[in-house]
């Protein structure tokens, strides 16, 4: 966030003005589903914190709202006999977008909150076909892949790579076999 704030204080007025005059057809919504305004100060960071999340290049001129491919469906199975953690998803990852991939470490077969456990293991790209296999990608953030018997969550958020605008994130679970 610190490159952000560095770089919204190098903008020129005429820059900053052009973001805050922009920050009122981006509406955020809260934990309480209130619409909220933002400044354009919020907006430049929420964007580029988003395009650098996805390893992009951060903009100086707000972009033009634009719809997001947001994934219709997402399975994963976690099989640790076979090394494998196989994330299944539809539809394909559009040409402009990359795809965010949480995961939490291994948690109680009975668990099912996992908000604040989600870590980010991988970034997606076009490339990238269903089903993905995020085994490496788990290993190197948590060591190894879930026990037999330990429940593994993911969460995938679509993100249009050049404009920081994202879409709905998908969770889903496994217990690892």
């Amino acid at each position: 966030m610190a490159e952000v704030s560095q770089t919204w204080a190098s903008l020129s007025t005429a820059q900053r003005l052009q973001w805050n005059s922009q920050a009122v057809n981006f509406a955020n919504t809260n934990i309480f589903g209130d619409s909220q305004a933002l400044t354009g100060f919020n907006l430049y960071g929420k964007l580029n914190k988003n395009i650098l999340e996805v390893d992009g290049t951060m903009i100086d001129v707000p972009p033009t709202l634009a719809a997001v491919t947001n994934l219709t469906s997402l399975s994963v199975v976690a099989d640790t006999t076979a090394g494998t953690m196989d994330a299944t998803f539809a539809p394909a990852i559009p040409a402009t977008q990359s795809m965010v991939v949480w995961a939490t470490a291994p948690q109680s077969a009975g668990k099912d909150f996992v908000k604040s456990e989600y870590r980010v293991i991988d970034i997606l790209l076009t490339a990238d076909t269903s089903p993905a296999d995020l085994a490496a990608a788990y290993i190197v953030k948590f060591g190894a892949l879930p026990q037999v018997g330990a429940k593994v969550f993911i969460k995938m958020k679509p993100t249009i790579t050049l404009s920081g605008l994202v879409g709905t994130a998908l969770q889903a679970s496994d217990v690892a076999v």
